[in-house]
């Protein structure tokens, strides 16, 4: 897969939005951003599986993972809690 570049404009519009929200960061820059693709399931409903003994995932975020992470995180850690009772 080739790399993917970020749009050009997303610094300027988080700055913004980050200034909006947290007025202490004024004057801050975005020094780096990066962009990526987004896995994203039918039914739009992320999944938490097993492929293997030993190895579980967490899929499907579809660029959500930073507000949903948390709950994803604690999903995903009673799985494994799980497997070893």
């Amino acid at each position: 897969m080739d790399d993917l570049a970020p749009d050009p404009r997303a610094g300027d519009w988080l700055e913004k939005k980050m200034t909006r929200s947290f007025p202490a960061m004024a004057g801050l820059k975005v020094e780096k951003s990066w962009a990526c693709y987004r896995a994203k399931i039918p039914g739009r409903a992320y999944r938490i599986a097993w492929q293997e003994p030993g190895y579980l995932w967490v899929a499907g975020l579809g660029g959500h993972g930073v507000s949903c992470c948390w709950g994803a995180g604690l999903r995903a850690a009673a799985e494994i809690h799980r497997s070893f009772a």
